[in-house]
């Protein structure tokens, strides 16, 4: 109840100018915009609905298992009844969780959560958005069309250009692309009502909201940006002779010059728990009006 006071508050009182301007102002690439702007009046269909359906049970997943052992008094550091396991696999789940908050949100500025209705579907997006990590909406949607307009260029606000930038180089570069004042104040007023006025415990909220917090922008950053299109750049611009030799078995199919990423084709369960399926990178590229839980379809009909 006292998550959803906090993060409603919040979502409302971000979400009615975020939705409005990315709607009217700012449009969707003419390829998105038949599949985002239809509103038919019609029975709505299950495949309709469905990737709304995916969506809030993401969402209500994510506030499930949050509500559930944050203001839990019995996971207290000093208490015996819970074990190591089990607290490593519940920072598992909401890591997994997480991600899955910032995918639908990734999906939502695409208009593939709800393409029927355009005002739920990026109401959907602007609540993930805000619940994962007081990220503002509208921020996201403009950076990561920039990223699709430029994929791997200097004006792609999720790539680094220098070719041997490391991995914590790139992560940082990564995350003051969307950390800012803002979204700071906002997790700060968050958890400051967390512990003043609901007296959550502190290691709960660092052990079941911050570390799976920090693990879930790893897991989107090494999946989403780092692996797809930083690991691709730094490939075309190595000296074949000096690259290491990798074992056959490892290698990743040789890509044409005009890919912006790299897939990985993972075995269907590996692929969805490695970050929601975002390995089939180039697949997202070729077709962004697909949804997550699509992408292994989309290469399974090209192959």
């Amino acid at each position: 109840m006292s998550l959803a006071c906090v993060f409603g508050l919040c979502f409302w009182t971000h979400s009615f100018e975020t939705v409005e301007q990315i709607t009217r102002d700012r449009p969707f690439p003419q390829a998105l915009l038949p599949a985002v702007l239809q509103n038919l009046a019609k029975p709505i269909a299950l495949p309709e609905i469905q990737g709304l359906l995916i969506a809030l049970a993401i969402l209500g997943a994510w506030f499930s298992h949050l509500a559930c052992f944050l203001p839990a008094s019995w996971f207290d550091v000093s208490s015996p009844k819970i074990s190591g396991l089990v607290l490593i696999a519940t920072i598992a789940v909401q890591t997994f969780l997480n991600t899955g908050l910032f995918v639908t949100a990734h999906d939502a500025i695409h208009g593939s959560v709800y393409p029927n209705h355009c005002s739920i579907n990026h109401r959907v997006g602007a609540l993930c958005a805000i619940a994962y990590a007081g990220l503002s909406y509208r921020m996201l949607a403009l950076n990561h069309r920039s990223h699709h307009r430029h994929p791997m260029e200097a004006s792609d606000p999720d790539f680094n250009d220098v070719i041997n930038a490391g991995f914590w180089a790139c992560y940082g570069r990564f995350i003051a692309q969307y950390w800012g004042v803002e979204q700071f104040l906002r997790l700060g007023g968050a958890i400051a009502t967390a512990v003043l006025i609901f007296h959550f415990s502190l290691f709960n909220l660092i052990a079941f909201w911050g570390i799976p917090l920090f693990l879930s922008s790893l897991q989107l950053f090494y999946f989403g940006t780092y692996r797809p299109h930083q690991s691709l750049h730094r490939d075309r611009h190595t000296d074949p002779e000096t690259k290491p030799k990798a074992k056959p078995e490892l290698a990743r199919p040789v890509l044409a010059s005009n890919c912006s990423a790299k897939s990985d084709h993972f075995p269907w369960l590996i692929s969805l728990l490695a970050c929601y399926h975002f390995g089939y990178h180039q697949e997202h590229h070729d077709r962004p009006d697909v949804p997550w839980w699509r992408l292994p379809q989309v290469y399974r009909e090209n192959c």
